[in-house]
């Protein structure tokens, strides 16, 4: 990954995180800290369904944004 790529990637995470942090953290969390759905739906009290959608929409937001910059 070339440095320009990777601060568009960088960016593209930052404003993930402003618009939709919720699914900003599940997205780090599982494809970064290797940590599965099913204990991110423990932890918020939620289905492990919920927490695939959220997972699955910030993956949707990260993609819009990142197609934008």
């Amino acid at each position: 990954m070339t440095d320009k790529e990777l601060t568009r990637v960088k960016d593209s995470m930052r404003l993930l995180k402003q618009s939709y942090k919720r699914e900003h953290d599940i997205i780090v969390r599982h494809y970064i800290g290797k940590v599965y759905y099913t204990t991110i739906a423990k932890e918020q009290g939620v289905s492990e369904g919920y927490i695939r959608k959220l997972a699955k929409n910030g993956a949707y937001y990260f993609l819009q944004i990142h197609d934008e910059q």
